[in-house]
């Protein structure tokens, strides 16, 4: 799951996270409400937000 503190705090809505992170918009609401998301996928989130990906799982 991915928080969406971390979003927030850099006060991006669901749409920009999607844009920068490559993904769509649909995908960033899944993983926010708890559905699970490919390897690749958390990958580009956790390097849009600059952390590597045990950072980013581990922030649950």
């Amino acid at each position: 799951m991915l928080r969406h503190t971390s979003r927030l705090q850099r006060v991006w809505s669901q749409e920009q996270l999607a844009e920068i992170s490559g993904r769509s918009e649909r995908t960033i609401q899944r993983i926010e409400n708890g559905r699970s998301a490919s390897r690749e996928t958390m990958k580009a989130v956790a390097a849009t937000y600059e952390v590597d990906l045990p950072q980013l799982v581990g922030d649950q």
